[in-house]
Formats: structure tokens, sequence, C-alpha cells
């Protein structure tokens, strides 16, 4: 069965139609790529899903349209219509949704700061509790200690400690103690 010039036209003005269909699409995933900014990553998934959505829909507008037949003009169409989506409504749009992106984008880097300091607090309060109950509780680390690298840095302490007289003062949190060598002044 052939197709009238009527059916043509009509399935090229609907062509147009889908293509600014695809472009108000587009414009939907640039908005989600450049709000939350992922990378080059992002920007190929989003191009390749894209893809197999304005190939999947012009398959099946060729099917509803055109008894399943594939036509140049179709492709010229949609071609058509998501230039002209793009370079007309799809410019003022863009100017709309540019603060619209800022102002996620600045956002979400404030909730993923919080977020990512409150786990910081959340491990600290954890390898506290896990690892320092009265010093002899180990849950997950190992109490292997490297004695030999203990035993250098106690006979270096040592030696330091006979050329400095050390001053003890108590503080409200205990014992401080201050290195001072024979003169007064504080070492390091």
């Amino acid at each position: 069965m052939e197709l009238t010039f009527a059916q043509q036209s009509i399935a090229f003005l609907y062509s147009i139609l889908l293509g600014s269909v695809l472009g108000t699409l587009y414009g939907a995933f640039k908005i989600l790529r450049l709000s939350f900014d992922f990378g080059k990553v992002a920007v190929i998934i989003t191009d390749i899903i894209f893809m197999l959505v304005s190939a999947f829909s012009m398959f099946l507008f060729s099917l509803a349209f055109l008894l399943g037949f594939v036509r140049v003009y179709i492709f010229i169409g949609v071609t058509l219509g998501f230039l002209a989506y793009r370079l007309t409504i799809g410019k003022f749009l863009s100017k709309l949704y540019c603060p619209v992106i800022l102002f996620t984008k600045k956002l979400f880097h404030i909730i993923f700061a919080n977020f990512k300091k409150f786990i910081k607090w959340l491990l600290k309060i954890t390898n506290k509790i896990l690892y320092n109950k009265d010093g002899e509780l180990r849950l997950f680390r190992s109490k292997s200690d490297d004695s030999a690298h203990n035993k250098k840095v106690m006979k270096d302490y040592e030696g330091k400690s006979s050329k400095t007289k050390r001053i003890t003062k108590r503080t409200k949190f205990g014992k401080h103690r201050v290195k001072r060598n024979k003169t007064g002044e504080k070492t390091v």
C-alpha cells in the first residue's frame, strides 16, 4: 500500500512536533546534567539515554504514521523541529533555568558538605567507642604494636630528657608536661 501525499505531509508536520518534544527532553537532561555536575561520565550516560529514547520514539512514530516505512523527510522534520525548539524556546528557557541550576548546585553542595561533616563526626565517635575503651578492649584493631619502633622512640626520649628538665604542672585536663631546658626556655 502506497502512502498518499496528504499522509506524508501530515507525517512531516508531526515529525516537526516530535523534534520539538525531543528538544524539550534534551533540555530536561541538560538541566539534570548541569545541576548535579557528575562529570563526563554523566554526559555520556545522559546522551546515550537520550539517543535511545529518540530512536525508540522515531520507530514508534514510523509505525504509527508511515506503516513502518522509514522515510528521509521524517528525519529532516525531526531535525528541523529539534533545531527550531533549541533556537527559539530553548534559548528563552535556558535564561530561566540557569538561576535554578545555580541554586540547585549550591543547595546540593551545602547538603553534601553537611552530610560529609556528619559522617566524619559519626566515624570519629565510633572510632573512640570501639578502639579506646579503657585502653584494653580492641574490637577491630589488632594489639600488635611495633615494639622495635617503640623502644627506639623511648631511647631517643630518654636521651633528650637527660639534657632537659621536665616541669609538670597540673591543668584541669590532668597532668601536662612542658619541656624546658636548663635556662628555663620551652623546647619542642
